[in-house]
């Protein structure tokens, strides 16, 4: 099974020359000229070679006019580094209680760029747009294989993994968690834009770490690819060791290793756990953190990559 290629979201070391982050300029994408750039560093970023895997201006600008998110980050050459876009959505999977959110579907940074905290400050006016919206929460999805995807999303941002999805885009290796982040909690946090949720991560890895989580499956200081995908779950907690996709050469191996994930994961989610953290190992794989919700929720049908 071969694996998706796909950025990771502020994963990676500025290059030598880059702009600073603070000299970028974030906000709303109105005119062709940006949204042209858009469909440009789309492509670049996500090294597609077909038409079908881009997007157009078009759709933006749409996106745009009709209550969506096009954000952008430009340089002091009016240069787009990076980019976010998203739609309102609606999950009626609860009969009778309608929920609206904020789907987004894409964070896109500049390769040269990512690591430099462009994601961070494209989710924050994303959050802003949404919240004046009269919206609460934001969702996307993410490849649960892209370890560092999952440390942005959970522990930076706060987000929760709501659902997962075996192959979303209806190909082998597009497998996605959905994760939901509440934008009243992010823009109520201090000034660094961190808001409650996410500032309570950093406890529950310390214990996760020292055992004191889940003391009845403390996790093992050295893991190798015979535990990849193995689970152990407590009666309201549960840990899963998540390989790094980012990391792997041998495309057969992480075949193995995404079905192996996919089953202990779509296991957790039936059970009514949420992912709520990641903890990185030295090994270079992580630990998914899940816990039990008091009340199970249904999500509906939605099909970002972050």
């Amino acid at each position: 099974m071969n694996a998706v290629r796909e950025p990771s979201v502020d994963s990676s070391r500025t290059s030598v020359g880059a702009p600073r982050n603070d000299t970028l300029r974030v906000g709303p994408i109105f005119d062709n000229h940006g949204w042209a750039q858009a469909t440009d560093l789309y492509v670049r970023t996500f090294g597609y070679t077909s038409a079908m895997g881009g997007i157009s201006p078009r759709l933006l600008a749409g996106l745009a006019a009709n209550g969506g998110s096009v954000i952008g980050a430009f340089d002091q050459n009016d240069a787009l580094r990076g980019f976010a876009y998203g739609f309102c959505a609606v999950d009626t999977s609860v009969a009778g209680a309608a929920e609206f959110y904020h789907y987004s579907q894409a964070v896109v940074v500049d390769p040269t760029l990512q690591g430099s905290g462009i994601g961070r400050r494209l989710k924050n006016e994303q959050a802003r747009i949404v919240a004046a919206q009269g919206l609460s929460h934001i969702r996307w999805s993410f490849d649960p294989l892209l370890t560092r995807n999952a440390h942005f999303n959970f522990n930076v941002l706060g987000a929760r993994g709501i659902r997962v999805i075996p192959d979303m885009y209806d190909k082998p290796g597009t497998d996605r968690i959905i994760v939901e982040w509440d934008v009243n909690d992010w823009l109520a946090g201090d000034s660094v834009g961190e808001g409650r949720a996410a500032a309570e991560r950093a406890e529950v890895r310390a214990a996760a770490l020292s055992g004191e989580w889940m003391p009845e499956h403390p996790p093992i200081e050295s893991i190798g690819p015979d535990a990849w995908g193995q689970a152990a779950i407590g009666q309201d907690r549960a840990w899963v060791v998540i390989p790094s996709l980012s990391a792997a050469t041998d495309l057969d191996a992480v075949g193995t290793a995404r079905s192996a994930v996919m089953e202990s994961i779509l296991n957790l989610s039936a059970q009514g756990f949420l992912a709520i953290g990641s903890v990185p190992l030295e090994s270079g794989c992580a630990l998914y953190l899940w816990e039990r919700t008091a009340r199970e929720r249904k999500i509906g049908n939605e099909t970002h990559d972050a």
